[in-house]
């Protein structure tokens, strides 16, 4: 079936993340690290862009029903999330992400969204 339900494991979710992304450069004592906290930051990113993209439904939804979204999002907003989210995947420098940990998948977009739009 077309939409059947797929069970989704913690395993399961992390190869989908690490689908396509580039190597780590560094040394090679970070690179492990940040490989793990890579994974973790986008696996939340990703839920991060979900989540947007079903409040910018809801948020068109208002047009034509009762609905009532929890928080207003656009189209634009989707998109600039997803630039973000590209360019968060795009990142290969060790360092760098061993300098994001303790950080939110959210802020960082947030961050980058601003980046982005300057």
């Amino acid at each position: 079936m077309l939409f059947e339900a797929v069970d989704e494991t913690p395993g399961t979710k992390r190869t989908m993340t690490e689908g396509g992304l580039p190597d780590l450069v560094g040394i090679q004592s970070d690179i492990e690290q940040a490989r793990t906290i890579r994974t973790e930051i986008l696996t939340y990113a990703d839920d991060v862009l979900t989540r947007l993209r079903s409040d910018e439904i809801i948020t068109d939804a208002e047009k034509d029903t009762d609905i009532v979204s929890p928080r207003h999002v656009s189209s634009a907003q989707v998109h600039a999330a997803e630039a973000a989210l590209n360019r968060l995947r795009s990142r290969s420098d060790a360092s760098w992400w061993i300098g994001q940990s303790g950080r939110s998948a959210g802020e960082i977009l947030s961050e980058m969204m601003a980046e982005g739009a300057g």
